[in-house]
Formats: structure tokens, C-alpha cells, sequence
């Protein structure tokens, strides 16, 4: 078993309750004082705490007396694991709701990416938790927040560079990585494998495939290529303006040109579909080629029961795989929450 897998089946089998034990350890910094709160002998708090630092791959607490000190990966993972457990409080508090027999529509606005290879993991939960319900998938558009107010749309998915008006909250979710992609056999593939480096002089030659709704800036509602990134510097003409993420990976194999797909989305297409597909780094950019994706909706339906149980669906499945390690950083991207080393899921 790979290094990544033996740590997803590690964090697969964590429990809310040994979280808990965590972030209580974390709160007194006593081995003593956290046990007898969670009720159990040294030994078995001793069981726990080793379970979690072989899980997290760090020793979370050294000795100081009297206290422990927690370590920098402890110091991050605390304040991310409190928003887990407050998620997953938010599941369990709803006693008079019963998703088995609520019979109700979702509507969410969100990109083909988002039905696609983000919510991958939240249909058969959604389904098996509410088997009598629907989910409703509208275009993001012009009047996006008016639909968030009127009720029309529940939730969407957009990315943190776009502004939101007042009364409209927000959840941060996970950040999005985007690489460039081209068909195998491609001339920047090719210089990439002799020069070991891909220089926008040698990308700018390509043209691009621009994810937006339209090439008209006046009524464009959203827009995904490499001047999101920039500050609206173009390195590429656009060859081709699509409104879809998905085709765009089929589009390549014929063709010259290239497109930025989020990592994760590269990547399935290539493991899971087996779309031919090379991903290469875009220039010196690479780095800066990302975002955080959040969950916004309308404050009016802020603190309605049945909206803070989806959301905390949403939040728990949508798309555990995000979180490849970002080369070169200290920062790692966020699944559910947690910060990983690799890509592994949350722990059920």
C-alpha cells in the first residue's frame, strides 16, 4: 500500500470523538486533565494521542512541564479541527429535522466543474441521508445574488476572487490549484522534458481555451484562464471560449491548444476517465495560480435548520480530494478543514 493510501485508510478510520480528545489536549495542555474530561484511563488517553500522531504524521505536543506545548502543525490543525467538530455538531442538533423523510428541492448555481468532479463525493451521502429530496442545478448568472435573496437559489459555489454583496455569508471551502493542460505529444511537452522549465515565451506561442460564459466582457458573468490570476495580464490569445469545463480536456486531443483545469480536475480526468492528458506548470506562475472556492448564500436563510443541515453536508463531501501539496510552499491545501501533507479525506 502506497504512503498516501495507508494515510487515507489512518484518517478514515479517526472518530469525531478522538478529534475531540485532540482539541481538548490542545485546550488544557494536560494528558491528566484531558483524560478525566473524556472519561478515560492515562493508558487509554496514552492509545489515543499515539493513534492521532502516527494519523497526522507529527507529534502534535512535547513535554514542558508541567504543560505540554503544543507543535506549529498542532497550533494550525486546532482551530480547523473546532470548525469540524461545530459542522458536524450542526448534523446531529437538528432533532425535529428528519432528512429521511424530507421531501424538499436544492438549488445550487455552480459550474459544470462543481456537478461534475467537486460534488463526486456528496451525491451518494446527500441521497442515502435524504432519499425523498431533489438537487436542482442553475447557471450562475447576472442576477445570482437577486435568486440568493428571492429564495430561487439556496446556495453557490464561487471563487473568493469575486466580490459579494452585504447580507450574503460566506464558507470558505478549500483552495483550487490550477495547471496548465495539453494533449501528450504537445511541443510544450516536449520542451518541458528537454529544458526541464516552460517559459511564458514558450506557452504565449499556443492559444488558449478560456472558460467563461461569453468572450463579451459586458455581460461575461464568470471567466477562468490565467488573467484571473494576473490581475487581467492575457499571456495567451484565446483560441476557443467555452462555457464548460468538462469538454474542454477532449477538446485538446485534436488540437494545439491548451487550457488552466484545476488540478484535481486533471487528475480524475487522466486516473478516473483516462482523458489523454498531459499538466505541465504554467511559467513561474504556478504558484500564484489559485483560489479559495467558498459556499455563499442569503442570510435569510442563514439560521434555517434545514439549510444548516445541507450546508454541513456540503461542507463534509464536497470534494474530499481536494488538497495536493502546494510545491515550494509552507501552505497546504485544506480538506474539510484539515490541513494534509498529501491528499487524504476527512475522517467519518
Amino acid at each position: 500500500m502506497s504512503t498516501r493510501s495507508g494515510q487515507i485508510e489512518q484518517i478514515r478510520q479517526l472518530s469525531f470523538a478522538e478529534l475531540d480528545f485532540l482539541l481538548t489536549l490542545y485546550r488544557l495542555r494536560s494528558m491528566t486533565s484531558a483524560a478525566k474530561k473524556h472519561d478515560l484511563s492515562a493508558s487509554a488517553a496514552s492509545r489515543v494521542l499515539k493513534k492521532l500522531r502516527e494519523t497526522f504524521r507529527d507529534p502534535l505536543f512535547v513535554r514542558s512541564n508541567p504543560n505540554l506545548l503544543p507543535t506549529p502543525r498542532m497550533d494550525e490543525l486546532s482551530a480547523l479541527i473546532s470548525d469540524i467538530l461545530k459542522k458536524a455538531d450542526g448534523l446531529a442538533e437538528l432533532e425535529e429535522l428528519n432528512p429521511a423523510t424530507l421531501e424538499r428541492t436544492f438549488r445550487i448555481a455552480a459550474v459544470d466543474n462543481t456537478v461534475v468532479f467537486v460534488l463526486r463525493d456528496f451525491y451518494a451521502p446527500f441521497y442515502e441521508s435524504c432519499p425523498h429530496s431533489v438537487l436542482e442545478f442553475q447557471h450562475i448568472d447576472q442576477v445570482l445574488f437577486k435568486k440568493l435573496e428571492d429564495g430561487c437559489v439556496d446556495v453557490a459555489l464561487l471563487p473568493d476572487s469575486q466580490p459579494i454583496p452585504q447580507r450574503i455569508r460566506e464558507m470558505m471551502l478549500y483552495r483550487v490549484r490550477y495547471s496548465l493542460c495539453v494533449r501528450p505529444g504537445h511541443p510544450l511537452e516536449h520542451f518541458w522534458e528537454k529544458h526541464g522549465f516552460l517559459p511564458l515565451e514558450e506557452i504565449s506561442k499556443y492559444r488558449k481555451i478560456t472558460i467563461a460564459n461569453q468572450l463579451n466582457t459586458s455581460d461575461r458573468i464568470y471567466k477562468f484562464d490565467e488573467t484571473i490570476f494576473t490581475g487581467g495580464e492575457g499571456y495567451q490569445k484565446v483560441g476557443l471560449c467555452l462555457p464548460y469545463f468538462a469538454p474542454a480536456a477532449t477538446i485538446l486531443e485534436k488540437t494545439d491548444l491548451t487550457v488552466l483545469l484545476p488540478d484535481e480536475t486533471a487528475q480524475i480526468l487522466k486516473e478516473i476517465y483516462k482523458v489523454p492528458l498531459t499538466v505541465l506548470p504554467y511559467g513561474d506562475q504556478s504558484e500564484e495560480l489559485s483560489y479559495r472556492a467558498r459556499l455563499i448564500w442569503h442570510e435569510r436563510s442563514h439560521h434555517e435548520p434545514v439549510m444548516q443541515w445541507f450546508r454541513g453536508m456540503f461542507a463534509l463531501y464536497a470534494s474530499r480530494h481536494h488538497g495536493w501539496q502546494e510545491p515550494g510552499t509552507n501552505e497546504n491545501k485544506q480538506i474539510d478543514g484539515i490541513p494534509q501533507a498529501n491528499p487524504n479525506p476527512l475522517p467519518r
